[in-house]
């Protein structure tokens, strides 16, 4: 979805999106960490939608509202947890459990670099801010 706009999204992939999920009793949409406000009154009519990623740029209060029953996710780029203090970080955190929980916390496309112990520290903070 994120590779066209909203508009092109809506004209040309939603079909297709709407045509399988109702070959489905529940169907997911993967937004790939991106700001998917422009996307979601589009994906609201799949009746059935039982999950939704998303990026920490989309208005994740709306979104909660929007698709109260469906499984939702929040991804965090793996560049923040190198260049954001722990403090801004944990804030980002927490505006996730008020606005958007209950939710996964997904940090994906970390590689061999991140050092293991940021990683750790990100999770053990995930943990102390349910």
């Amino acid at each position: 979805m994120n590779m066209v706009s909203s508009q092109q999204y809506e004209e040309f992939v939603f079909p297709h999106d709407l045509a399988l999920s109702k070959r489905y009793d529940r169907f997911g949409m993967h937004t790939c960490n991106w700001n998917c406000d422009a996307y979601a009154e589009t994906i609201r009519k799949i009746e059935n939608l039982g999950y939704l990623d998303t990026g920490m740029a989309s208005n994740l209060k709306r979104l909660k509202e929007m698709f109260p029953h469906a499984r939702r996710a929040v991804s965090f780029f793996p560049q923040d947890l190198v260049n954001k203090p722990m403090d801004e970080l944990e804030q980002d955190v927490v505006r996730v459990k008020n606005e958007y929980a209950p939710c996964d916390i997904i940090l994906a496309d970390i590689d061999v670099e991140m050092p293991d112990g940021k990683v750790v520290e990100f999770w053990e903070m995930v943990a102390q801010n349910q």
